[in-house]
């Protein structure tokens, strides 16, 4: 949701379509989008709080820059993470044992 409103705020800013009342905060929209990528790209890849808060400004901050140059880096960057994001949570179900396959080797006295 967050990457969403982040690309579409920066595509609204790319294309320059803002009524007349909002005129002097079409920049600001532009950077707050690009930050709402950074923060979505950092909820993404990690779910320590910690690290989230650090990723948070770090990429935030970066999307906010990167957001000058279009929608189209920020949105590839996106369509990149989450398929880590997959990829990782799929590592840790290959990785887990069975709770049947723990127990029966227990019972023979072997080490899981």
């Amino acid at each position: 949701m967050t990457a969403s409103l982040g690309i579409l705020a920066v595509s609204a800013w790319w294309a320059g379509r803002f009524p007349g009342w909002l005129q002097g905060w079409d920049n600001l929209v532009g950077y707050l989008g690009g930050l709402l990528v950074g923060v979505a790209v950092a909820g993404t890849v990690t779910s320590h709080r910690v690290a989230r808060v650090l990723l948070t400004l770090l990429l935030g901050f970066l999307g906010a820059i990167l957001s000058r140059s279009g929608p189209g880096i920020l949105a590839v960057g996106y369509a990149l993470t989450v398929p880590l994001w997959w990829a990782y949570r799929a590592w840790i179900l290959f990785r887990a044992v069975p709770t049947a396959d723990r127990a029966a080797a227990t019972m023979i006295g072997r080490r899981i």
